[in-house]
C-alpha cells in the first residue's frame, strides 16, 4: 500500500475537486459559481497535474522518457489554451459561448505534442512497428471515427448554430476525434505489451474520460448550451487519471506468473473483436436505413459507404495477417515437435519415425540397414568439471560436426541426454564402422564416445534393432569405453576392431 500512497492521494484529491466543482451549480453557493469556483478548481487541477508529472520525472528514473516530458509540455500548453479560451469569452464575447476561439488552437496543439512524444517513445525504445498493431489501431479508429462522424460532426454541420461556419464545427469536433485517436493508440499498445502495467491501464482512463467530456460538451454546443456538469467532472477525473498513472509504482503489473495477462491476444480473441468492429459501420447504416423516411435515402449513406469499404479492406488485411501468423506458429510448433530444442537434431520421436520409414524401404529393396547408438563417455563428469553450459556446447558441437559428415540417407537423432542414434541405409557394416571413425575424429574437445551397432535382419522390428544396438553399446562401455561394439548374437557383442581389447577410435582420443 505504501508504494501506492502518492497515487491514492492524488486520486482522492481529484475526486474531491470533482465534488467541489459540483457544489456551486447544485447549491447556488458563491457570487458567480459558474466562473469563480470553477476557475479555482481548474487552476488547482492543472497545477497539481503538472506538479505530479514533474515529481514522477524526479522520483522514477524509468519515467524519464520522451512521452512523459511531452505530457508535461502538452498539459502546460493545454492549460494556457483553456484559460485563453475563457478570457476570450469573458473579454471579447461578453460571456456568450462561441463556436471556436484562439484557445482551441493551443489545446489542439497539446494533443499533437502528446502524440509526438508517444511516437518518440516508441522510436527510442526501438519497438518494431508491427503491421498487426497498426491495422488494429486503424480498425478501432475507423470504427469509433464513424460513430464520431455520425453522432458529432454531421449533427454539428447541420446545426443552425454552425450554419456558415463549417470550419468551426470541424475544429470543435476535432477534440473528441483526437480523444479517439489517443484512446485507440494507447489501447492497442497496451494490448501488445507484456506484462501490462497498472499505470498503463489507469492512463487509458484519461483519453476515455476526455472523450466523454468532449462529446457531452459538443452535444450541448450544437444546442447552444453550456457544457454540462458531467463534462466538467469527466475532464477533472481525466486529469486525475494522468496524475495517478505517472506516479504508479514501477513494476506494478496486472497479474503475476501464469495468471499474467497475455497482451498479445490470440486469434481466438481477435475474431470477435474484428467481427464487432467490422460490423459497426454496417450496424449504423442499417439503423439509419430502418429509420429513414419512406422512399427516402440513408442520410449519411456516402460517409457510411466509405467507412464500410475501408473497414472491409482493413479487416481482410488483418485476417490475412492472422492466418499468416497462424501458419508460421504451426510451422514453429511442428519444428519444435520434431526436433531437439538444444541441438536442432531430430528428437527421439522423429528418430523412431525415420527408422520406421527406413525399415519399410529395406523390406522392399533388401538394402543393408544399421542402427547405432552413440553415447558420450563420462559426460556427467564433464558437466561436473566444466559446467552445464560447456556440456550443452559440447552436445551442440557434436551434432553440427557429425551432421556435416552424413549423407542424405543417414539420420542422426538425439535420444536424450548424451545419447544419439544413427540410422544408416545402403551402407555395409564396414562402411558404417568407417563412418563412426570419422565421427570420432570430428568430435569436439577430444571427447570420446562408445557406440553399439546392430544390423537389420529380415523380420526385425524397430524395437528389436534398438534393443540389440543398446546391448552392443552396453558391452562397449563395460569393456573400457571409447570403442564400437557390433551385436553378433543374443548376449554376445564383439569389438568392431576384431580383438577383445582393441577399439576403433580416432588417434589422440581420450575417454572422460
Amino acid at each position: 500500500m505504501g508504494r501506492w500512497s502518492t497515487s491514492l492521494g492524488l486520486g482522492c484529491f481529484y475526486l474531491l475537486l470533482a465534488v467541489v466543482d459540483l457544489v456551486p451549480s447544485r447549491t447556488g453557493w458563491g457570487l458567480d459559481p459558474a466562473r469563480t469556483v470553477r476557475f479555482a478548481t481548474y487552476a488547482a487541477a492543472y497545477l497539481v497535474l503538472m506538479g505530479s508529472i514533474a515529481w514522477a520525472l524526479r522520483r522514477h528514473p524509468s519515467r524519464r522518457n520522451a512521452f512523459t516530458y511531452a505530457l508535461l509540455v502538452a498539459f502546460g500548453v493545454y492549460t494556457v489554451g483553456d484559460y485563453v479560451s475563457d478570457l476570450t469569452v469573458d473579454l471579447v464575447y461578453g460571456h456568450d459561448r462561441q463556436l471556436a476561439d484562439p484557445g482551441d488552437a493551443l489545446m489542439l496543439g497539446a494533443y499533437t505534442i502528446a502524440l509526438t512524444g508517444y511516437v518518440r517513445l516508441v522510436a527510442r525504445a526501438r519497438e518494431r512497428v508491427s503491421l498487426a498493431r497498426t491495422l488494429d489501431t486503424m480498425i478501432l479508429t475507423v470504427a469509433l471515427g464513424t460513430l464520431a462522424w455520425i453522432t458529432l460532426v454531421v449533427p454539428g454541420l447541420r446545426s443552425p448554430l454552425f450554419q456558415g461556419h463549417p470550419s468551426s464545427a470541424i475544429v470543435c469536433a476535432l477534440f473528441p476525434v483526437l480523444d479517439l485517436v489517443l484512446l485507440a493508440v494507447g489501447a492497442i499498445r497496451v494490448m501488445s505489451r507484456l506484462p501490462v502495467s497498472w499505470g498503463a491501464i489507469i492512463g487509458l482512463a484519461c483519453p476515455a474520460l476526455l472523450l466523454v467530456g468532449d462529446c457531452l460538451d459538443f452535444a450541448n454546443l450544437i444546442r447552444d448550451r453550456q457544457a454540462p456538469d458531467a463534462a466538467h467532472v469527466a475532464w477533472l477525473l481525466a486529469y486525475g487519471a494522468v496524475a495517478v498513472a505517472v506516479n504508479a509504482p514501477a513494476g506494478a503489473n496486472l497479474g503475476t506468473g501464469a495468471r499474467e495477462l497475455d497482451a498479445r491476444l490470440t486469434a481466438r480473441h481477435h475474431v470477435p473483436w474484428l467481427f464487432g468492429m467490422g460490423m459497426l459501420p454496417v450496424g449504423v447504416y442499417g439503423w439509419q436505413l430502418v429509420h429513414a423516411p419512406s422512399g427516402g435515402s440513408v442520410p449519411d449513406g456516402s460517409a457510411l459507404s466509405v467507412s464500410m469499404l475501408l473497414m472491409f479492406a482493413l479487416v481482410v488485411a488483418r485476417a490475412a495477417g492472422m492466418l499468416r501468423t497462424s501458419d508460421q506458429q504451426s510451422e514453429v510448433l511442428e519444428v519444435l515437435a520434431r526436433n531437439d530444442h538444444l541441438t536442432g537434431l531430430p528428437n527421439r520421436r522423429t528418430g523412431d519415425a525415420e527408422l520406421g520409414r527406413a525399415l519399410l524401404r529395406v523390406e522392399q529393396t533388401g538394402e543393408p540397414l544399421s542402427v547405432t547408438i552413440i553415447d558420450l563417455d563420462r559426460f556427467k563428469a564433464f558437466n561436473d568439471s566444466f559446467g552445464h553450459h560447456a556440456g550443452d556446447e559440447l552436445l551442440v558441437g557434436c551434432a553440427h560436426r557429425w551432421s556435416d559428415l552424413l549423407g542424405p540417407a543417414e539420420v542422426l537423432a538425439r535420444y536424450g541426454g548424451e545419447e544419439f542414434v544413427l540410422v544408416t541405409v545402403g551402407l555395409p557394416t564396414s562402411a558404417v564402422l568407417d563412418l563412426l571413425d570419422r565421427l570420432r575424429a570430428a568430435t569436439p574437445r577430444q571427447q570420446t564416445f562408445s557406440a553399439g551397432v546392430a544390423q537389420w535382419q529380415r523380420d526385425d522390428s524397430a524395437a528389436d534393432l534398438v534393443a540389440r544396438a543398446d546391448e552392443a553399446l552396453y558391452a562397449a562401455k563395460a569393456n573400457g569405453r571409447a570403442r564400437t561394439y557390433l551385436w553378433e548374437t543374443r548376449d554376445r557383442a564383439v569389438d568392431a576392431a576384431g580383438g577383445a581389447s582393441g577399439a576403433r577410435h580416432g588417434s589422440g582420443g581420450r575417454s572422460r
